[in-house]
């Protein structure tokens, strides 16, 4: 290895140069140039700013070391290419790590808000000037006009015209597109709504541009990091709409179809919801049909162009029971004759939308985005089209409250030529992170082999979907423990084997359930993006998740913490020094079975495998693999004097009235409404099911 020459000579005879190696070897590792307690972002006011300016400082001495030991070895003639390839490739090795740290993703400073009233609406139009000249529009600003101003953005094919309310204050009063064609025909948008009642790309420009406005006429009371972020999402939602119109460009009169795609799916897919909500209603004998039990049931619920710079289509696959009380609650009354296409649900339509457009998304609400994207040529990402031979092996969809949809389908339009764009592909995809607004669904390995079956069902997990997140399976988290930890939980060094939670009952009708969950070993990941080329794909994909989505929302509706790990509470604490030997009465009670214990102990299992559990004596409640659903098995002891144990099976089922089916073993001689147990369930009180069963046997 050759020497850097030394910045000088040495007092120290015994003094050895450093090498090249030794020189580089200090910013090697991933955290060379992290602080030693965090890896948060240093500024000027941070403790360990003299620290950190002092590294960038010996990493700039290091560099002018390196480029003059380069320059003195540039004259040097190599006789063994080898080294040279060598070398080439550790300095390529080196400059990427260095680029990767220092230079991270790009942070929002937010946006220079003026205070002055007066500039508002100049400052305004030069920032949606700035956001559509951005992603290549070009912008014909008019001048004012009895208090009005008009601003174009102009692609080569699409046209959206904004008009301006700057009177004293700015406001947007309309938008209007329209899309010119080569042979000079145009075609205009219906403002807003269409006669389906589908919401055009005119009402979400509108929407976006107002919530922006809104935001940043608060004067200095904006938050300046919230109208950046919405400057970000009207730049996002206009650069897509480029991306659309160079398709339409490339195709000529026939790429018009890329601005009305999105919109016609919506109307195709509001007409099976329409039909899927009859059937659940006509199940429950009521006119509205609930939406937690239509998201538990049918497909997914439509949404075109619900996010604020997403002019996608939105789906929406699941809410927890607290996100749906939280949006029922909250909501007007519903109409029992809505527009058409628009199924009869218990929450208006409108409302829905209003809730979920906010930022953040609400939470336990699961949405999937469909939309285009481009990639580089050979992208890892892009997978073949699949074929009919293939697609005939899937199990998935089914559609049990609508037959004769299983036959149909749609294909999503790819580029016929593009001629401007040689060297990108296209794919359409699911977004389960609401364009980067959450980290994507967690999913149990089993379900992510689930959806690489849909799309390729000759490949097994690994070499697609999963391929960035799989790893080593041994140095995995289990997918119980990335999803409780979403809660803000400590890491623990090692992997939890079992979590541990209280239940106390709202009216004390039973005793505080003491619940154990075994953790099942099986990896876990996120699901974010997932690439598709038919509508069957998407309906598969989206059945998978949404039992997904039924377990997380199940788990996550219970304060759970590591056993073993964690101090008894206050509460656990005065118990523990209740309890010693029984006095008269309580031997006398337990004598004559009334005695009321502290904690009734309930172990709680999540089986996955057709194979039963010990503690059940049939195997004949757990179906083949293939099909099995989520399900939790929750188990306590008899109430006193019988012994033995009651055995709770607890399922996702979509054939069922309410989504969910309940089996109960044990509990001899108690009356139970199994209809009002899965009624509990459907309502999010599955963890207290246990204690009322053990209520009802003491009745």
């Amino acid at each position: 290895m050759s020497r850097a020459p030394s910045a000088g000579p040495s007092s120290d005879p015994k003094a050895i140069a450093p090498t090249l190696f030794s020189t580089l070897q200090t910013y090697t590792t991933p955290t060379s140039f992290l602080l030693p307690s965090d890896s948060q972002p240093v500024h000027p006011f941070s403790a360990k700013s003299t620290e950190t300016i002092a590294s960038l400082r010996a990493l700039l001495g290091t560099t002018d070391r390196l480029l003059h030991s380069t320059n003195v070895h540039l004259s040097t003639p190599v006789k063994e290419s080898k080294t040279v390839s060598l070398m080439r490739h550790q300095t390529g090795q080196y400059i990427q790590h260095m680029l990767s740290t220092l230079r991270p993703s790009p942070s929002n400073y937010g946006e220079d808000v003026p205070l002055n009233p007066d500039e508002m609406a100049e400052w305004v139009i030069n920032r949606v000037i700035s956001y559509g000249t951005s992603v290549g529009m070009e912008a014909f600003p008019e001048a004012e006009a009895s208090g009005r101003r008009t601003l174009v953005l102009g692609g080569q094919v699409l046209v959206v015209d904004v008009e301006f309310a700057v009177t004293p204050s700015v406001d947007v009063v309309g938008v209007r597109t329209s899309y010119a064609v080569p042979t000079g025909n145009s075609s205009s948008s219906m403002n807003g709504t269409n006669s389906s009642g589908s919401v055009s790309v005119d009402a979400h420009i509108f929407d976006t541009l107002r919530l922006f406005i809104e935001e940043a006429s608060k004067g200095e009371h904006a938050d300046a990091l919230e109208v950046g972020r919405l400057g970000k999402s009207i730049r996002e939602g206009l650069g897509y709409l480029m991306l659309l119109d160079r398709l339409a460009v490339a195709e000529g009169d026939q790429g018009l179809r890329w601005f009305t795609e999105l919109e016609t799916l919506g109307r195709s897919l509001e007409k099976l919801a329409k039909d899927e909500a009859k059937a659940v209603s006509s199940a429950l004998g009521s006119q509205l049909t609930p939406l937690d039990i239509f998201l538990l049931r049918a497909h997914v619920l439509p949404l075109p162009y619900l996010l604020p710079g997403s002019p996608t289509l939105a789906l929406l696959a699941h809410l927890s029971p607290r996100a749906y009380l939280s949006i029922l609650r909250s909501s007007p009354p519903a109409d029992a004759s809505p527009a058409e296409n628009i199924p009869t649900l218990d929450v208006p339509i409108t409302h829905l939308r209003n809730v979920l457009a906010l930022y953040p998304l609400l939470e336990g609400c699961a949405l999937a985005l469909l939309t285009l994207i481009q990639l580089p040529q050979n992208s890892p990402h892009l997978r073949p089209p699949p074929t009919a031979e293939l697609a005939s092996l899937n199990a998935r969809p089914t559609f049990p409250l609508h037959p004769s949809a299983a036959e149909t389908d749609h294909t999503f339009p790819l580029p016929l030529n593009l001629p401007m764009t040689p060297g990108s592909q296209y794919a359409w995809i699911l977004d389960f992170t609401g364009n980067g607004r959450t980290s994507g669904v967690v999913m149990s390995q089993s379900r992510m082999h689930e959806i690489e079956n849909v799309i390729n069902p000759l490949s097994g997990i690994g070499n697609n979907i999963a391929h960035g997140s799989m790893g080593s399976v041994g140095s995995r988290r289990g997918w119980v423990d990335l999803l409780l930890d979403l809660k803000g939980g400590a890491m623990v060094s090692s992997i939890p084997q079992c979590y541990v939670a209280n239940y106390v009952s709202p009216t004390n009708s039973h005793p505080p359930l003491r619940m154990r969950l075994t953790v099942p070993d099986e990896p876990g990941f996120f699901l974010e993006r997932v690439q598709v080329y038919t509508m069957r794909e998407v309906w598969a994909i989206m059945e998978i998740v949404r039992e997904q989505c039924w377990l997380n929302e199940a788990l996550k509706a219970c304060n759970w913490s590591v056993e073993g790990l964690t101090n008894p509470s206050a509460e656990d604490a005065t118990s523990t020094e209740k309890e010693g030997a029984p006095n008269e009465d309580e031997l006398q009670a337990l004598l004559d079975g009334t005695f009321m214990p502290r904690k009734l102990p309930v172990n709680v299992y999540l089986p996955s495998s057709p194979v039963p559990h010990p503690t059940l004596p049939s195997s004949a409640l757990f179906p083949s693999p293939s099909t099995t659903p989520p399900r939790i098995l929750l188990t306590l002891p008899e109430r006193a004097p019988i012994s033995g144990l009651v055995n709770i099976l607890i399922e996702y089922d979509s054939a069922k009235p309410r989504g969910v089916s309940l089996q109960v073993q044990g509990a001899v001689g108690v009356d139970l409404s199994i209809e009002s147990l899965e009624e509990t369930v459907r309502r999010g009180g599955i963890w207290g099911v246990p204690g009322k069963i053990w209520t009802k046997a003491g009745v």
